[in-house]
């Protein structure tokens, strides 16, 4: 068994990486250079969302049916593309509503990222709480530190491209950053029930959705930098086409490269 002192330890440390990840785009200063850094970070963490939804989220969810359920059509991917469709026809219609302000649109997408990433969250909390071996444990731990500090900066950069006050967003990100401790907790509590079937399904079926939900991120929302228009430094906080590919090349490669140990 894991010691409820060490799942509290781990859960303070998880903590500790979204609050930082998450809350560092929201407190650094608007400068051309720090406009700068953030679309080099929006870039890199779109590489890490694309690399979880293909080569994590989405085989762990087929792993389930193809080798316990024994299910040979494939649910999961099905579930992951219509996620993709849902979700542009959701922005569309969004847009049609807020096509006159895209700070809206902004918003709405901010508030999308946040529910989907919370429920992502607590769930691999609860994975991780309810783990009794050790080398089970130590590798979803690894798992999820890989992508929480990348997934909390990229909500981060999103909610503060949004026209939310400050405040709201630490409060949001605040929130966000318990969903994984509160998972552990909740898993450590409800070791019995999230181990039957039902909860696996129920999480191979969530891992799906969010694979979809991360490989749409990462595919229509990173093709355009933002700058507000009455900045007359915008065109220095461009970054070229070329520095913005790069990193989000790194972000899927050090995804990848994450893959071969977990």
């Amino acid at each position: 068994m894991i010691a409820i002192s060490l799942k509290i330890i781990v859960s303070a440390v998880i903590f500790f990486i979204a609050v930082l990840g998450a809350l560092f785009p929201v407190l650094v200063k608007t400068t051309p250079r720090a406009k700068r850094y953030l679309l080099y970070g929006e870039s890199f963490s779109a590489g890490v969302f694309l690399g979880a939804g293909f080569i994590h989220l989405l085989p762990d969810a087929d792993q389930f049916l193809t080798h316990i359920a024994h299910y040979h059509y494939p649910f999961m991917f099905v579930i992951c593309a219509f996620t993709i469709l849902l979700l542009r026809i959701i922005e569309e219609s969004a847009e049609r509503i807020f096509e006159q302000s895209s700070y809206l649109r902004q918003t709405w997408l901010a508030y999308l990222l946040m529910i989907l990433l919370s429920i992502h969250a607590l769930l691999a909390g609860a994975a991780l709480g309810v783990e009794t071996t050790w080398a089970t444990f130590l590798v979803i731990f690894l798992a999820i530190i890989a992508h929480k500090f990348s997934e909390s900066f990229a909500l981060g950069v999103n909610m503060r491209r949004s026209n939310m006050r400050r405040m709201s967003m630490i409060k949001l990100l605040s929130i966000f950053s318990l969903m994984t401790p509160v998972g552990i907790l909740g898993g450590t509590l409800l070791i019995g029930l999230l181990q039957a079937k039902i909860g696996q399904y129920t999480t191979s079926t969530f891992n799906a959705i969010a694979a979809g939900t991360f490989i749409y991120i990462a595919a229509f929302h990173t093709r355009h930098c933002h700058c507000d228009e009455e900045d007359e430094h915008c065109d220095h906080a461009l970054p070229s086409t070329f520095m913005r590919l790069f990193y989000f090349a790194i972000g899927l490669i050090l995804t990848a490269v994450v893959a071969i140990w977990i």
